[in-house]
């Protein structure tokens, strides 16, 4: 428990009745020898981890306890190591923002909508700003390669080796007359400020 364990906003919360959703299902794991709750949201495919007092409040959520009852069988359970009422509404936060939280309070439309709008529109920014996560379709090459195969197969092959070796060996032959040029203060270079 960190903090003071009242909360002014608690009145807002404390008479709802939330629940699960159905596509939500939780998963326990053990990370570095401390035990954790990991939330699979599986309309979205999305993970959230939970410790195990949250998982207390989250598994006592059936729709028909209010919040004020889950945080006092949660207190009554847990004692000293019992979140806070602002912890819990940060939980309850939370696991809204996720949306897999079902309450006694119809669901606010434009706020529904306006939440999956700026979902989307972070993981249209994430896309397009990481060109990690850029995705090409992929396509069959073979018909490309069988159009191209008359002129690509003689370069597969003695002639193509020849050509690579006519392209290369020179290369490799100044480099062998140029080393001592090259490999000259190697170091100072490629530790050089322009280089960093």
């Amino acid at each position: 428990m960190s903090g003071p364990l009242f909360s002014a906003s608690w009145y807002r919360v404390a008479q709802l009745t939330p629940r699960l959703r159905s596509h939500a299902r939780i998963h326990r794991h053990r990370y570095r020898g401390a035990t954790w709750y990991v939330l699979q949201d599986l309309s979205t495919e999305r993970f959230h981890r939970f410790s195990p007092a949250a998982y207390l409040i989250i598994g006592l959520m059936d729709g028909r306890r209010t919040v004020q009852e889950l945080w006092e069988a949660a207190t009554a359970r847990l004692e000293d190591d019992a979140p806070t009422q602002d912890e819990v509404i940060q939980l309850l936060s939370q696991l809204h923002a996720a949306d897999v939280l079902q309450c006694d309070v119809p669901p606010d439309a434009a706020e529904l909508l306006e939440r999956r709008q700026r979902q989307s529109r972070r993981a249209w920014q994430s896309r397009l700003l990481s060109p990690f996560a850029w995705r090409f379709p992929l396509f069959d090459p073979e018909p490309f390669l069988r159009l191209f195969l008359p002129v690509v197969r003689p370069l597969v092959g003695w002639v193509g080796a020849l050509l690579w070796l006519a392209a290369v060996g020179p290369a490799v032959v100044l480099a062998a007359v140029h080393w001592p040029e090259l490999a000259r203060d190697v170091t100072d270079r490629l530790l050089a400020p322009q280089n960093l």
